[in-house]
């Protein structure tokens, strides 16, 4: 399969709202995992098999979230990601970092306020 490449998006200021329950999981199509990673719990944003990969000024926010929404933003298997200017919290009642990026080769973070970003598995 071919990674996505060079994406950017710029300007977003994401909110997000309602109920993430097993509704949401029922409804996911095969292969589930291709979205939620190795779970049904959502995240804001989703990237996996990536290549140059950019957020600018982006935001996401969480207005009147409820059930098992994961992280703003997580990312897995990504050459190159840069998330420059990104304001971001984790999902309320979530225990999952604001940011989680794992198997990342070439992370950029720069002035970006997430709190403290779990990060696995990055060269």
């Amino acid at each position: 399969s071919l990674p996505i490449r060079d994406i950017r998006i710029s300007d977003l200021d994401l909110t997000l709202t309602g109920e993430a329950d097993g509704r949401f999981a029922a409804g996911m199509p095969y292969p589930l995992y291709c979205w939620a990673s190795a779970s049904p719990s959502p995240h804001g944003i989703f990237v996996r098999h990536g290549r140059g990969i950019r957020l600018h000024d982006t935001q996401v926010r969480w207005d009147r979230a409820s059930g098992p929404w994961q992280s703003a933003v997580r990312a897995e298997f990504v050459e190159n990601l840069d998330l420059d200017s990104l304001v971001a919290s984790q999902a309320p009642g979530s225990t999952a970092a604001a940011v989680h990026v794992s198997d990342i080769h070439g992370l950029s973070l720069r002035h970006c306020n997430v709190g403290l970003p779990q990060c696995d598995n990055v060269t």
